[in-house]
């Protein structure tokens, strides 16, 4: 781990990223993941993992006048140059026909993959900007001329897009994850209006919405308190606002939650994972006697229970919700522990 924050601290975006890859193609303890990666790229059929295909892999190696790529991936047989991309334009208006000229005027007797890492919605501009580069070689704007025109110079070039990587990874590992969230946070979300959006944008409304919701969480943070619940402080972050209740078993958070909205349809949410209960209290089947009393298994947060506003006055409807559910809470672990 020591060795993984070095080669990312005081890092962003596109190297941040590129450094978060190359780490988890050179990790032993993510041979799963590069042969998966390499199955996106290589059309071999040869589910293999780095170190078996004998893969040297470095970034932000230097070719001189020809640039700075963000990776190169080399064994005795194929040589893999990956460029990343997310917003930034190309260097110089043609960096990728230099590395495409870099590859073909070098490494003779190796199979050459050129390779544009880049998000969904930028391929087809991306695209566009390459043409240009390709444009005195080429007669049309159509994607296939430029990959066949690399192809019968002898090298494979081709668009992979991160979320691709993220749907055959499929992990819940942690720095895969982080890596996930850090790019949709960043760079996947969209940020088109539509119509009825832009007139909220251009109003009070979201901001005061936003206000009621952040007073909430303090209104029943306070009200636990005057019924004598354990609270602890509250945290916050761009995306959460909410506290932890310590019970005789653990704690469970009450908090407004940007993630738990765009799931489960409110921002409200209690949430506990199994590392918050009391080891006295965890039960090998935990998720079983959750589910029991509504609470819903999460693969990102583990244990969840949505907290739907029913009536106008938001603190007062989902004080009652949570003290509900401690209650709930609490006859359960009673139960576990005998």
């Amino acid at each position: 781990m020591d060795f993984f924050l070095g080669r990312i601290d005081g890092l962003s975006s596109e190297d941040l990223t590129t450094e978060m890859l190359g780490f988890i193609l050179s990790s032993p303890t993510y041979t799963p993941y590069q042969r998966l990666f390499y199955s996106l790229v290589l059309s071999d059929g040869m589910l293999k993992d780095t170190q078996e295909r004998q893969y040297e892999i470095t970034t932000q190696m230097s070719f001189q006048e020809f640039g700075r790529p963000d990776m190169l991936i080399e064994n005795d047989n194929q040589v893999i140059l990956i460029e990343n991309k997310f917003y930034a334009p190309f260097s110089l208006d043609n960096q990728i026909y230099r590395y495409y000229s870099f590859l073909k005027d070098n490494y003779t007797s190796k199979e050459k993959y050129l390779i544009l890492l880049t998000i969904k919605d930028r391929i087809e501009l991306y695209l566009k900007d390459i043409r240009k580069q390709f444009e005195a070689h080429l007669t049309s704007d159509k994607s296939d001329e430029l990959i066949n025109f690399c192809s019968e110079n002898g090298v494979s070039f081709q668009t992979l897009s991160w979320e691709d990587i993220f749907r055959l990874f499929g992990a819940e590992d942690v720095i895969i994850a982080n890596l996930k969230n850090y790019i949709q946070s960043k760079y996947i979300t969209s940020t088109i209006l539509k119509e009825r959006e832009i007139a909220m944008i251009n109003s009070k409304e979201v901001p005061m919405l936003m206000d009621k919701l952040w007073a909430g969480i303090d209104k029943i943070r306070d009200m636990l308190s005057g019924e004598n619940y354990k609270v602890l402080r509250t945290t916050q972050s761009r995306i959460f606002y909410g506290f932890a209740v310590e019970r005789f078993w653990g704690k469970v958070y009450v908090e407004y939650y940007h993630y738990s909205w765009l799931n489960y349809d409110t921002p409200y949410m209690m949430q506990i994972r199994s590392d918050w209960v009391d080891h006295n209290y965890r039960s090998q089947d935990l998720e079983t006697h959750l589910k029991s009393i509504d609470f819903i298994y999460d693969k990102n947060m583990e244990y969840v229970l949505p907290i739907v506003i029913k009536e106008a006055d938001i603190a007062g409807s989902a004080v009652e919700a949570v003290k509900d559910k401690l209650k709930e809470l609490d006859n359960l672990f009673e139960q576990l522990k005998d």
